[in-house]
């Protein structure tokens, strides 16, 4: 008897097809999985870029507005210049050996003094400083803080000058800098890269203001502090 060798000649059609489909769920479970890790990645790396900005920012001007109207001397001086501060920025006046960018006071407009200007830069989107020995020898502000869309600044009053904050108040309702006592401010700070899966319209309230975001994927979160001027009256 003459044995049969039965020998595969290759795959049939059903079973190729099969073999396409599955081979496809498979790539499209590892692209699935890829596509949602970036994303996920892209998120966390956004939220953290925005927090330590938005923490920087609330850092730097709480220590500045503390040493506002600070002096050794025996005279008050008053902790704002009010002819340079507003609703977007402030001045700060304290006895310093440099301002805010470096520069000796030396050559400051009060020797031994600073004026540091804490600004928003609206086309930069950044908290930005600016002393006046620096103004003077004609450098250009210091970028302090990235990712900033908005800045606001509200003034606390002591008219009676017991020590107690009456009123937060615009900038415009101020008619005393020797009445100023606290400082609020509030920053809203945005990603640097889009987290979002879809396009979002919403509002966000800065103190007074109201900044509206209109079909936009970048992620944002308003920061707030109020900060009492120590050295008033000192």
């Amino acid at each position: 008897m003459k044995s049969r060798i039965q020998r595969q000649h290759g795959l049939s059609l059903i079973e190729l097809m099969v073999s396409l489909v599955v081979g496809l769920l498979i790539l499209a479970g590892v692209v699935n999985i890829f596509i949602a890790s970036r994303q996920t990645t892209q998120f966390s790396d956004g939220l953290r870029s925005m927090q330590e900005n938005g923490r920087q920012g609330v850092f730097v001007l709480q220590n500045a507005i503390r040493a506002a109207g600070f002096s050794t001397e025996t005279t008050t001086v008053d902790p704002v210049v009010l002819g340079q501060s507003g609703t977007e920025q402030i001045a700060i006046f304290h006895e310093a050996d440099t301002d805010c960018n470096g520069t000796s006071t030396a050559t400051a407009t009060t020797p031994g003094f600073a004026i540091d200007v804490y600004s928003f830069d609206d086309t930069n989107k950044q908290l930005t400083c600016l002393g006046d020995a620096s103004a003077a020898a004609g450098a250009s502000a210091t970028p302090l803080v990235d990712n900033v869309w908005d800045f606001r600044v509200l003034y606390g009053l002591d008219s009676d000058a017991d020590g107690v904050t009456e009123r937060y108040v615009d900038y415009s309702e101020v008619s005393s800098a020797a009445d100023v006592s606290a400082i609020k401010f509030g920053l809203l700070v945005r990603t640097d890269l889009e987290v979002k899966d879809e396009a979002e319209t919403r509002d966000y309230t800065i103190l007074n203001d109201r900044y509206a975001v209109t079909d936009d994927k970048y992620g944002y979160q308003v920061y707030q502090s109020s900060v009492i001027i120590r050295n008033k009256g000192t």
